[in-house]
């Protein structure tokens, strides 16, 4: 019992360890934009090491987030919501990295060329 008790681990780590051999990463091969959505605000910015800038979006509340770009690498730097959950989430630099004020009903996303599919969907 024990000689299949460890071929049973054996496989099951071979298993395991499969998604990493076959290498199942998000695969980006286009250009990485960020794309800013609010009900006062829809942009989409491409992202390269020379973008600087900062965008005040507005909310209809009378509210507000500021959002910096900094060449490949994105945050929401400045919010007046009440827990500033979007402030905290800090730089985001892969695709699929997203930071949401709900008060402020603000998306901040990057994308890229294959970040919907891993390795396993594509």
């Amino acid at each position: 019992m024990k000689v299949l008790d460890a071929a049973v681990v054996l496989t099951i780590a071979a298993l395991g360890l499969s998604p990493l051999v076959m290498g199942v990463s998000p695969s980006v091969s286009g250009p990485l934009v960020v794309r800013i959505s609010s009900p006062t605000l829809n942009r989409t910015i491409r992202l390269d090491p020379s973008t600087h800038l900062t965008i005040r979006v507005q909310s209809r509340d009378g509210g507000f987030n500021l959002v910096e770009v900094q060449g490949l690498k994105v945050r929401v730097s400045d919010a007046d919501c009440p827990d500033r959950e979007c402030v905290k989430r800090g730089w985001l630099t892969s695709p699929g990295d997203q930071a949401v004020c709900l008060p402020h009903r603000l998306v901040v996303r990057i994308e890229g060329d294959g970040d919907e599919l891993d390795g396993l969907s594509q």
